[in-house]
This record gives C-alpha cells, structure tokens and sequence, in this order.
C-alpha cells in the first residue's frame, strides 16, 4: 500500500466568491442507491420529536449512497462508496468481529444495486473515490472496485477498524491512498475548502461533527451541488436547521457544521442554482 499526501496541481487565491463565479467542466452524472440502512427519524434532525408528522414512522429504510462524477479532464470519480456485493447475501455483509451481532449495522441490498455492477454495466474506468468519512457504509464499495484505484480522505479522519471486535479492513489490498491534509485548507466563514484538482471545479470542505475528520464535496458546475455526506442524513435537517444526533461523534460541532453549509446556500442562493445532497437522501 502507497500512503502520499494530495498535492493540488495548481494553487488559488481566488476567493469561494470568484471560485463560484468560474463554473469548470464537472458534471454530477448519478447518485447511485447502492443498499438501504434504518435509520431513526427523531435522530436525524436533533431528537426532536416535534417534527415528527403524526403519520411519519420513528424508523424508516434510508438509501445507502455512492455518486459518479466526471472531470472534462482527469475522468470518472466516485464520491463515497456505498456498500459492497456481500451484503445481497448477508444482512450483516463485509462486517466483521466477535461482537459483529451486538455492533454491525443492518443493511437490504437486492442484485445489481452495489456500485461495481453500476460501474461495469455502464463500462466507466475510475480515476479515484474521494471519500466523505470512513464508516463502512460510505465506504466498503471499495472492496468490489480495482485495487489500484487513488482512493482520497481527509489527513484527521480514523479507520473504524477495532480488531478483532468489530472490523471490516476495506484498505487492506488497496495500492494508492491519497490524503488530503487539513492544514492544507483555506478558511472561509462557511468552514475550510480545499481545491482538489486546481482548476475551481471540485472543492473539499471540512465539515466536522459526524467525524471529526470528516469531508463535503462541492461540485462547481452550473448547479452547484453539496455533496453532504453524513453532515445530516436526510432533506428535513435543512428544513428544521437541526442537525443528527444520532451516530455523532460530536453533537455541538455537528450543529455548528450544518449551520454554515446553510449559511452559505442562503448567501449564494440568489445567485446561483444549489442543490444539497444529504448522506441517506435523495
């Protein structure tokens, strides 16, 4: 395995305003459901249970998402993962350890849902998967996809690996890790952003909360698409500003995090065509 940190291949001092202004040549092609997890209701949007419609279910069945992008220039990306072929069989899928029945998470996935088959069928070479956070269901696709494929996360973020507990060891047989350094971000009001390729077309935002190392990504194209990862799981966090408290590795930053993606789809919205894709919504 090759562990080397990301370089950018040009640097910018363009500020997130002109960075906006510069739509590049990137396109959000699919958001791919690749299984479904349950989640609960309540503790997607901050326990609160108020805003809980009388005929809405605590528990429902949210999608387990991987996106495909395409770069005019450097090809096919995935952003996360989603989960892997061995779930079709196996609620419990690449899972593993002695307390794998007390910890793993539940996951209903049918044939031709993993992102590989999505891949194949459509005969798309990758050219990297940038990865929101490492939780097994934002990344265990990566066991179906090419060993040799640049696979990006950010420089804090921790596997979940607690062998011989609870463990999946999705890196394992991986070649090429590429680790975007935090300290290499640029700060704005909306939280730090970094410029993945040089050119304003993808930016990397450290949203903390979830994971403290944690990641979204901005598609700069003519719609700016947020892709939000597990900052919130579903639309509803936007529209009551509450964000998870479920899953949280810390609830205060958590909220912090979604009040500044929102403060910046507010103060561009005008502007600007946004769409915010949450972790398990579409």
């Amino acid at each position: 395995m090759q562990i080397f940190k990301h370089t950018m291949k040009s640097n910018s001092t363009m500020t997130l305003d002109e960075i906006l202004e510069d739509s590049s040549n990137i396109h959000l092609l699919n958001s791919h459901i690749t299984g479904r997890v349950m989640l609960n209701y309540s503790g997607c949007i901050g326990g609160d249970h108020s805003c809980k419609s009388d005929d809405a279910k605590d528990s429902f069945m949210a999608p387990v998402l991987a996106h495909i992008i395409y770069h005019d220039v450097y090809g096919y990306f995935l952003i996360d993962a989603g989960v892997d072929r061995s779930f079709i069989d196996d609620k419990y899928g690449s899972q593993k350890g002695l307390l794998k029945n007390e910890y793993a998470t539940e996951i209903i996935q049918h044939q031709h849902q993993p992102i590989a088959d999505y891949i194949e069928e459509n005969d798309i070479k990758l050219s990297g998967i940038f990865l929101t956070h490492l939780h097994f269901d934002h990344v265990s696709g990566i066991l179906d996809l090419d060993d040799n494929i640049p696979i990006y996360f950010s420089s804090l973020e921790k596997s979940m690996d607690l062998k011989p507990y609870y463990y999946g060891e999705y890196f394992k047989n991986k070649e090429n890790i590429a680790i975007l350094d935090i300290n290499d971000f640029t700060p704005t009001k909306y939280g730090t952003f970094y410029d993945i390729f040089g050119d304003n077309s993808l930016l990397a935002i450290h949203t903390p909360g979830h994971t403290n190392g944690h990641l979204a990504y901005l598609i700069n194209s003519d719609i700016k698409t947020i892709i939000a990862g597990d900052v919130f799981y579903i639309k509803d966090s936007l529209k009551y500003k509450k964000a998870p408290t479920d899953y949280m590795q810390n609830i205060t930053q958590a909220q912090i995090t979604l009040e500044k993606i929102i403060q910046l789809y507010d103060d561009y919205k005008d502007k600007y065509e946004i769409k915010i894709i949450p972790g398990h919504d579409i």
